[in-house]
This record gives C-alpha cells, structure tokens and sequence, in this order.
C-alpha cells in the first residue's frame, strides 16, 4: 500500500533554499517514503530523546525529519546533518540504537488552519512555539535581551536567498543584510514572509511542526515544479473527522450543519465543501452554478475570497462572497431604493417617546422598571428578528436566550410601544438592521421581481450571530435544501441571540446531517482551557464567592487528540489604567521574540474605536508599530501590530493577541439595570471576551482592571514579577 505524501511549510521553504539539483534528489527520495517509510537501520532510522516517534531519512548529506502512520507520511522539515537535529534535545547524530517500544504520533491530529490551498508564494503561520516567561512591567519597556549566540540567525540574509525564497523585491530592501532574530522581528515585512525567512535561519520546532498544518502532494512532479518556479497548489491535508464532514450528505434530503468550537475547522470545511458541491453540480449537468457563501463580518469576506481563489482556480468566479448584512442589504436597494439605516444608538434616543406615546413611560406601569435598553432589545431581538406578526403571536412565544420573564400585559406593553416606535422610525424614513433584515426577508418570500434568482447553493459560516430573518432569507434563496450548509458555534454567539431551528423555518431539521468537530487545531489547549473556564464561570454570584471551573480530571490522551497544540499558559494580569501601554509593549517585545513573530501576527483587542485609535498612538510613542483599523478596513498583511475591535475580530486569529480595555463603561450602564436585565447584559459581553481570547494562536495576554466586576470574573491573575 503506497501512502499519501504530505508537506509541511516548513519543509517545502527549507527545499526552495537548497540548490535545485539537491533539491530534486531530495523530492525523489521523499516521494519513495510512500512506498516504504519503516526504518531499515541505515537509511531510514527511529530518533531518540523526542516525546513522539519521529524518524529520519538520509539522503546523502541532508537529512528529513518525518513521521507516518497507517495513511500517511508527513515530512517535517530538510536540512544538513549538523542542522537539522538542533531541535532535538540531547540528540547524538547516526549512533542511536533502534527504539521499538515507542507510540507512533496521530496523524490525524495535524493542525488545520483556515486556508484550504496554498500558493508558494506564501504560507501561514507555523513558528516555533516558546515556553512561559514571566514579564516585566516598568515605565520603560525595553526591547528583550537575546544573549549573543541565541539572537543571530544561522545565516545572513542576502539577495540569493531572498530570490531562492521568491521574496517580492518591495521587500527586499529590509531584509537585507538582517543577521539577528531582533532585526528580523522588526523587519516591516508581513507576517508570512518573516515566517519564511525563520524557516531557513533558525531550527524549527519539531512538535509544533508535527501538530501543525501539511499540505498534500498528489502529483510526484508538484515538488520538483515548485522548486523550478512554476505556481502550484497544494491541498491542506484534512483529519478524518473534517474529511467527513466536507462531504457529509451533498446529496442528501436536507441542510446541513457542522458545530464546532474556535478554531476547529469550520471554516476550512465550508470552504472546501464549495469542491465538493460544485463537483455533484456538473454531475447533474449544471453548467454556470451559482453559489453564495456568506460570512459574519466584513473582515472576513476578502479572506474568504482568498481561501476559495486557492481552492477553486476559476471556478471562484461562480461564487458570490459577502456578509449577510450586505446581501439581504442588496435586496431591499435594488427593491425600495438605498435604505436609511438607524444605529442602536439612535433608536435608544427615540424610545422615551414611543414610551410615553404609549402609556408606558419609564417608570410607570406595567413594563416601568424595564430600562430603555432591554426593552430596545426585547423588539428588536425578538419581535422584530423573529418577524412576530402580531400582539397574539407574540403573547405565546418562546422567547429563548431572555432571561427577564415577561407576563400577559407585560407583553402589551411592549407590543405598544413597538408599534409607536415603529411609526416614528418610518416617519422619519429610518430602517433599524433589524428592520431591514426583516424587509429583506419578506420581499424574499412575496417573490418580489428584484430578488435574486435562487442560487444552486448556499453556505453560511457562523450562522449563530445571524437574525432569523436573515436565516430565513437564505433558506428560501436555496431551494434545493441538500446545498444549504451552516456552521455554527453558540458560544461564539457575540449578541446572545437563541432560537429554535424549527421556529426559524420549517425545512431546519438536521436529524442525520450534522456533525460535531471536537478537535481545536488553532488555539492552544491552555488557552483554550482559560477561555472556557472563564465561561464557565458563574458572573452572577457575588464577587467575594466566585470560583472558576476546573478541568483537571480530564484524561491525558483526551486532551491530546482533542487539543494538539501545547504552548504557554496565558498571561492575565491586574493593572491600573495608566500602566496598560507600558504592560502592553512589554508584552509583545517579550512574546515576538520567544515565539519569533513579527508585529504583523499581533492583535490588541479593544471594546471600541475611539479606545483602538487611543492605543495606537500610545504603542506608536512607545515605538511599536501599530494602527487601528475598524473590520472592514483591517489589513491583515500589514507589518504592524493590529488593533481592532472584540465584534470585529471574530473569525479571525492571530499568533499573539492581547485584550485591553476592559475598564471601559459601554452602553448600556449595567448598574441602571434590573438584576435580571444586568446578568443577561454581563452574560452577553463575557460571550464576547471569549471570542477575543480564542482568536490567540500562541500566546495570550488579558489586562484586567483593579475594580473587580462580573465582566472579569474567572479572569485569574498570573504572576509576572
């Protein structure tokens, strides 16, 4: 039985350095793995002193590092013999005896990062992880101390390499000349290509390699055409689990929907079962497939756009990549011309009036003691995303996700002061989103001759933070419902909307068609493990009594199927305002140089704007690059750190983030709340600082204020003395 190749990133850059004579001997000798990868004693050996089974292949004075099991061999990294065991501790090259007692590594446990296809003219993350450090914090933040030796990099970077490497000549200007791991940290270059140069210069890490991304070689003749220069795509090579899932009823009766947490695959599996849908379309004889594949903010749609181009070659032309928001949008303008969108903000302002108007003035009568902004919530979260139609309807529905129990005339007092509201916005011309997604919606289903004609399939990613309206929308715009594919993940859901599949449309049922996906591929298992206990953790008791969940009885190899990437235990860290910019810098200085990542793989995550913008001007002071961008404006490629707001960064990652900000008051002010009305409001934003931790990679830093609350509860200070 001949085994399927994969490749690491690392490895294919490693190949690109060498001459391209040894370069092809060494594809030759890699391809022959498949058909036979066991050790023979001479050429083939097991190594010694690593954690997992690991193995090398001599081919005259290189050697490869690899690994396989029963489907695969995976070659991890190419390099001389005096090099490529650096990473090995206390590894004596060719005089190890042969060890036969070691577990053979998992496979299927290869890190899955949100790119399905990759063009070697980049690649994504894959730098060696770091272990814990402890952080200063002082007034002035220096950048690390590298001793000597550690901090140069095992060859200067000239303009050979850089050609070898296909660096763009824009950047090569800074590079040149670079012979230290600082410098090349600093380097403003993006992320990927300072990626490219580590590769090349410094040891790899061989367990981050082993649970990291690899990419499949199908074709013998794909390595040697990417050492001559031509562009090829390789596949990411997919766990049985995702391999399932992408192909998991194409052609069944019904939707399909695949749950998992952040950053188990979700999205590569949407992305790549576009191939799949695509495939089964031309099987029936459709010719031009139409194909919409939504996502949650506009951040994501040009990286989606990306994954699917590496993917589908020319056939992304027949996919349609936009937010939900935007589509449903679309449908309304070309319908009743450019909408007048109203912010929350702004219908807040014009409630008190429809309060009054109706009878139900803040502080009086039956719904007196609901703030303005529950009850703002309660019509457009319920009655309006979930088209209630009228007062009967809406006295007998299940309001899922609201935690302030509603009676009989309660909810008359809200039906009234909807309709009031509702009158004044229109007679001002104003749409709320909800208003428009509900818009969109009905002219959907009333067949309106401006809708778009019904697409062949549709996939939706993160469809738990969209309106019923808007799911609604879809699912008629999908009519044969075997193509309409969902992710979804609840707790990821940042506006705490509930609902049940069945009340949302009929034809969502998933009985047969939906899967779980267990593994986290991106995130670390120790941040991931802080994440979840700080959801956990019950907000609502009082802060003197708050204890976090443990996970300590978890099994070992549980947690090393479910969580493949290890890495430092997260930072959190009590600080006063005036101390964040300086803890903030010292962070990153610290974390790029363990983790060898340039400023473009770091995030700070901030509660709003105007706080972003501040915080770029303070990193830039203290001599860190950095610039905010609002979602649809964030640049992933840019050389500087990135700052972006918690709902903005959703869907996306990073190998080093950091959230700040947490001592910022937004609307609505919490203590003016019921105590109902305030657990659901602290419930929802500790939803969304979870999101903001698990957009960490690697390593992770939450400053926390001094004043304790419930937004920060589970938060556990680390030392960092």
């Amino acid at each position: 039985m001949v085994l399927t190749l994969t490749v690491t990133p690392t490895f294919m850059t490693q190949l690109l350095a060498l001459p391209t004579r040894d370069s092809k001997n060494i594809n030759a000798k890699v391809m022959n793995l498949c058909a036979d990868p066991t050790p023979d004693g001479k050429q083939r050996k097991r190594l010694k002193h690593h954690r997992t089974s690991l193995f090398r292949a001599r081919f005259g004075k290189y050697r490869v590092l690899y690994n396989f099991n029963h489907r695969v061999v995976q070659a991890l990294c190419v390099d001389t013999r005096d090099s490529v065991y650096d990473d090995i501790d206390d590894y004596v090259p060719e005089a190890l005896p042969e060890i036969d007692d070691l577990p053979e590594i998992d496979l299927t446990t290869i890190d899955q990062p949100t790119a399905t296809r990759w063009l070697f003219a980049g690649k994504p993350d894959v730098a060696p992880a770091a272990e814990p450090s402890v952080l200063p914090v002082a007034a002035s933040t220096p950048a690390p101390s590298i001793p000597a030796d550690d901090d140069r990099l095992s060859r200067a970077i000239d303009a050979k390499l850089l050609a070898a490497l296909r660096i763009p000549e824009e950047h090569h200007d800074a590079l040149l000349g670079i012979t230290t791991v600082t410098d090349l940290i600093a380097a403003a270059v993006p992320q990927q290509i300072a990626d490219r140069l580590f590769d090349v210069t410094m040891s790899p890490d061989i367990d981050r390699l082993i649970a990291g991304p690899s990419l499949e070689v199908t074709n013998p003749d794909d390595l040697d055409r990417i050492v001559d220069g031509d562009i090829v795509e390789l596949l990411l090579h997919l766990d049985p689990d995702q391999e399932r899932l992408v192909g998991l009823a194409v052609n069944a009766g019904g939707p399909v929907m695949v749950k998992g947490g952040p950053g188990s695959g979700k999205t590569t599996i949407a992305v790549r079962r576009v191939e799949r849908v695509l495939a089964a379309l031309r099987a029936e004889g459709v010719t031009e497939p139409r194909i919409l594949f939504t996502t949650y903010t506009n951040a994501l749609v040009s990286t989606t756009r990306q994954l699917l181009a590496r993917a589908l070659g020319d056939d992304v032309k027949w996919v349609t990549v936009e937010t939900a928001d935007r589509f449903a949008r679309r449908i309304v303008e070309r319908a009743d011309g450019a909408p007048n969108m109203t912010s929350g903000a702004d219908v807040l302002r014009l409630l008190p009036k429809a309060r009054q108007a109706a009878g139900h003035p803040s502080g009086e009568g039956t719904i007196g003691r609901m703030s303005d902004a529950y009850l703002e919530a309660e019509i457009m979260k319920v009655i309006v995303a979930r088209e209630v139609p009228d007062l009967a309807a809406y006295g007998g529905i299940e309001r899922t996700g609201r935690r302030v129990p509603l009676r009989r005339e309660q909810r008359a007092a809200v039906w009234a002061v909807w309709a009031e509201l509702e009158k004044g916005l229109r007679g001002q011309g104003k749409l709320s989103w909800e208003m428009m997604r509900r818009r969109a919606a009905t002219l959907v289903r009333e067949g309106h001759p401006t809708v778009p004609e019904p697409y062949d399939a549709i996939l939706v990613d993160e469809v738990q933070d969209l309106d019923p309206t808007v799911i609604r929308l879809l699912t008629e715009l999908c009519p044969a419902r075997s193509r309409l594919f969902l992710t979804a993940d609840a707790n990821q859901s940042i506006y705490g909307g509930s609902f049940n599949w069945r009340a949302v449309h009929a034809d969502l049922r998933f009985q047969g068609r939906s899967g779980n996906l267990t593994r986290t591929h991106r995130t670390t298992y120790e941040i991931v493990r802080a994440a979840s206990r700080y959801l956990a953790t019950d907000a609502t008791a009082p802060l003197d009594e708050i204890t976090t969940t443990g996970d300590d009885d978890i099994p070992a190899d549980r947690i090393a199927d479910q969580f493949p990437r290890r890495g430092p235990e997260p930072v959190i860290r009590t600080v006063a305002t005036s101390e964040i910019p300086a803890a903030l810098v010292a962070f990153i200085r610290e974390r790029t140089a363990a983790e060898r990542v340039g400023l473009g793989g770091v995030a700070v995550l901030v509660p709003t704007s105007s706080y972003g913008e501040s915080m770029a001007r303070d990193l830039t002071k203290l001599g860190i690059r950095a610039q905010y961008a609002r979602g649809e404006e964030l640049d992933l490629s840019a050389p500087s750190v990135k700052i972006t707001t918690l709902h903005s960064a959703k869907g996306l990652e990073f190998p080093i983030v950091a959230l700040v900000g947490l001592h910022i008051e937004l609307p609505p002010s919490i203590q003016r709340l019921a105590e109902a009305e305030a657990a659901e409001e602290w419930q929802k934003r500790r939803r969304i600082v979870y999101v903001g931790m698990t957009r960490a990679m690697r390593s992770l830093l939450v400053l926390v204020p001094k004043e304790a609350s419930p937004l920060t509860a589970g938060l556990v200070s680390t030392s960092m003395v």
